[in-house]
């Protein structure tokens, strides 16, 4: 029963994204600490994602006296 509580509410919130039309059209205003903040982690999860030898060598090297 909780299940479908769950699912109820969360289809609510997909098609309040998806399907329902906006209640402003314009676009949203950001502050430019919070889009370089934003920008950075991108960034970061993009060269994590094609490059991540160097930080799980890291890892490895921390966490080996450990073991």
């Amino acid at each position: 029963i909780l299940t479908v509580v769950a699912l109820f509410y969360y289809l609510l919130i997909a098609k309040s994204m998806y399907i329902e039309a906006p209640a402003r059209a314009e676009r949203v205003r950001v502050a430019p600490a919070l889009a370089l903040s934003v920008v950075l982690c991108v960034l970061g999860i993009v060269v994590l994602g094609v490059y991540p030898k160097s930080v799980v060598m890291a890892a490895l090297r921390v966490a080996a006296p450990l073991f």
